[in-house]
């Protein structure tokens, strides 16, 4: 295994607590109200900004492994994030009561978001196919038809005009093409954007 390899899977598995629990609260709040063509490309789309935060499997396995003493793969470019505890929720959000505390066990966060670059790395080294390429499976979302089980994404498409700020789908439009290395369709690329942070990552993907 290459040292690029070996730094990306070592990474993919660094996750904290609260990613699991942030991705699941959204999943609650926002992916039910949507046909199971967007559910698909939310997980795709939304999580875009959490690519390549890791959770880790259990605070035994986060505490042998993640510690600076005995962290056997590069860390370089990354930052020790010491052990805390942190309040999450919210007193006024139905689904997100109530407020309790999250403690997590100190991990490596990388300094900086995965660039294209970097991920292109990461593609060409281990020839992962990401979520938002692969063609949905009809019995994975029954009752959508045949000609919306299409490759893509959402992308953020900005109205032409005031929308309600209670769906999501008037400012998301799913793409069909749209993934990675074609942010924002078929017809789009990465050129001068090797230094841009990666999207179209699903949660999938990051783990």
């Amino acid at each position: 295994m290459s040292h690029d390899q070996s730094a990306m899977m070592s990474r993919q598995q660094r996750h904290c607590a609260a990613t699991i629990e942030s991705w699941q609260w959204i999943q609650k709040r926002f992916l039910v109200k949507f046909s199971s063509t967007l559910t698909r490309s939310l997980i795709a789309g939304i999580v875009g900004w959490t690519a390549m935060l890791g959770c880790s499997r259990s605070k035994s396995e986060v505490a042998l492994a993640n510690s600076p003493s005995s962290q056997q793969a590069s860390t370089d470019g990354m930052v020790w994030i010491p052990a805390g505890v942190f309040k999450m929720g919210s007193a006024t959000i139905p689904d997100a009561t109530p407020v309790h505390s999250v403690s997590l066990d100190g991990f490596w966060m990388d300094k900086t978001t995965v660039t294209n670059a970097r991920f292109a790395k990461f593609i060409a080294a281990t020839h992962y196919v990401t979520v938002a390429e692969r063609k949905p499976d009809a019995k994975d979302f029954p009752g959508v038809p045949a000609v919306d089980l299409v490759a893509g994404s959402l992308v953020f498409t900005p109205p032409v005009a005031p929308v309600s700020l209670r769906d999501v789908s008037g400012w998301w439009v799913y793409v069909h093409g749209a993934c990675w290395n074609h942010p924002s369709g078929a017809g789009s690329d990465l050129q001068g954007r090797d230094n841009f942070p990666v999207v179209q990552v699903a949660y999938e993907d990051a783990v």
